[in-house]
Formats: structure tokens, C-alpha cells, sequence
């Protein structure tokens, strides 16, 4: 788990992408990371829940999850593969793959992933004890997500 108070104030703007790539890394590992900022639109892209800090208690700013199959907020990303004949897909694909369906040609899978998550799944399909073949990736596509008003404080949890 990473811990971020404010980390971006003060930042140039090269060092405020060398840590948005690393929270971002982070996350695609399969890593938590908890922030604070006072910017409300920090990485809310990739933020599972936002709360805001109202009257000295933690107020929600995100839905909680909703019910099996209600989909991600934010971008999502197609992976195409092909795996052996009878191969269950690696577990930690499984785990984040918020979408598996027929991928079209014979015996491929068509996985609908989180765009933070798609390095973690691609890395787990190539090196699985028996490799998978990755057939296509498709650009990320925009899921709405919620809009949250701004608060004096956000603080973000991934």
C-alpha cells in the first residue's frame, strides 16, 4: 500500500507525472494507494472512491460498488487472447476482468479490464505457467463516471 499526503504540492510538472506514473504502476500491480489532495480531479479517472473531509468526518463523493456486473467507472480496456485448449484464465486476470466474453475467432477471449489494471492483465497472460497469446488490444473507451463536487480536502483511495 502506498500513502500519499499531498504529494503533488510543489511538484514541477514532469515530477507531478513521474508520480502519477508511479501510483499508476502501483495500481496496475495490483497495489493500493490511499492520497490526500486538494484537487478534486487528481487521478479521479482511476479512483475507485473519493471522500471529501466535510465538518471533521469523511464524506463520500463516489457510489459504492454496485451490484455483479454493473461495470467500471472510468476508462476500460479490450483485450483479445488465446489461451490453451480447457484453460481457465489466470486468477488475478479473472479477479479484475470486469467483462469475459467470446473475442470472435475460435477459442479467443475477450476481456473488458480496467485501463489501470491492463498492463497487470497483459503481464499475467504472457507469463502464465503456460503462456496465453495476446491477439489484439482495443483503444480505451470512457465509462461515465459519477461527478464530485469539490471539497476543501479530497482524499482518494485506489
Amino acid at each position: 500500500m502506498l500513502v500519499l499526503d499531498e504529494a503533488w504540492t510543489g511538484l514541477d510538472v514532469p515530477a507531478r507525472a513521474e508520480l502519477d506514473r508511479a501510483v499508476a504502476e502501483r495500481t496496475a500491480a495490483g497495489g493500493s494507494v490511499v492520497f490526500v489532495d486538494h484537487d478534486p480531479r487528481r487521478l479521479a479517472d482511476v479512483a475507485d472512491e473519493t471522500y471529501a473531509v466535510v465538518g471533521g468526518g469523511l464524506e463520500r463523493r463516489t457510489e459504492p460498488p454496485g451490484p455483479e456486473g454493473a461495470g467500471p467507472r472510468g476508462p476500460v480496456v479490450v483485450i483479445v487472447a488465446q489461451g490453451p485448449p480447457g484453460a481457465a484464465l489466470p486468477a488475478p486476470v479473472a479477479a479484475v476482468a470486469v467483462g469475459v466474453g467470446a473475442g470472435g475467432a475460435a477459442g479467443a477471449t475477450r476481456l473488458t479490464v480496467p485501463e489501470s489494471r491492463s498492463d497487470l492483465v497483459l503481464r499475467e497472460l504472457l507469463t502464465a505457467r503456460v503462456p496465453w497469446h495476446v491477439v489484439r488490444v482495443e483503444e480505451p473507451g470512457a465509462v461515465p463516471s459519477p461527478t464530485s463536487a469539490p471539497a476543501a480536502e479530497e482524499g482518494t483511495s485506489r
